[in-house]
């Protein structure tokens, strides 16, 4: 590995095509040439072929730390991220995830399917050698809606809606879509998400909760909010 009496290691003859070493120690990241010896360490081949120390792998924080959907992309803060050589996250005991680069100290990662509960999340360039920083992910129970309250209100809008469910987890964002409009929510509780109605025509539209770009099945099929003129006061007698 390099040059110098410390590169050189003892391998392990796997077959006729594979040998089997540890990397020595380093004392800087880089690249290096790996060439091999079959009489002791007096001839070694000139191939050339580089193998790449780099710095010990830190993950800082998640964001979102949680989330109740696959797919869901999680930014990494961490340290020494290289651009140059792919970077794979592990949730738990997962397959592995390619993580898309954004800097030296940021990636992402989308989160996989058929978890649950907390998982670890480590990166690692090679898929053997792995950050230890001890971070968790939380693979939260799917929510589910029941109903609307209440269910319809003024052409006008500002109506407070509370969405009425279970497994509303107040990490993950939440939209409301009223037909074609989508309106930030609120999580009041697992149970409870609010968002306030904006305006439209008279009528019924579609009602629908997203989180992390997927809409949630409502317990009870298809939801709708209905719109009707607000009533006027013309005579008090």
């Amino acid at each position: 590995f390099g040059v110098g009496a410390k590169s050189v290691v003892p391998a392990t003859r796997a077959n006729s095509t594979k040998l089997l070493c540890l990397s020595p120690p380093s004392a800087r990241p880089g690249s290096v040439a790996l060439e091999v010896s079959n009489n002791g360490g007096v001839d070694f081949t000139s191939i050339g072929v580089q193998f790449a120390y780099h710095p010990l792998l830190q993950v800082l924080s998640l964001t979102p730390s949680s989330a109740q959907a696959a797919a869901t992309p999680v930014t990494i803060v961490g340290t020494h991220f290289w651009q140059r050589v792919p970077l794979l996250c592990r949730f738990g005991t997962a397959p592995l995830v390619t993580a898309g680069y954004i800097n030296s100290t940021h990636a992402i990662c989308e989160a996989p399917g058929n978890q649950a509960g907390n998982k670890s999340l480590e990166v690692t360039y090679n898929g053997q050698d792995f950050s230890n920083s001890g971070r968790t992910f939380l693979f939260a129970n799917m929510p589910s809606l029941g109903r609307l309250m209440p269910s319809t209100g003024p052409i006008d809008g500002n109506t407070l809606v509370s969405v009425i469910g279970t497994n509303l987890h107040p990490d993950s964002p939440y939209f409301c879509r009223f037909g074609a409009a989508r309106i930030s929510a609120k999580v009041a509780s697992t149970t409870k998400v609010l968002c306030v109605s904006p305006a439209h025509a008279v009528g019924t539209v579609p009602f629908t909760l997203e989180v992390n770009g997927q809409d949630l099945a409502s317990s009870g099929g298809g939801m709708s909010f209905g719109y009707f003129a607000a009533p006027l006061v013309t005579e008090i007698s």
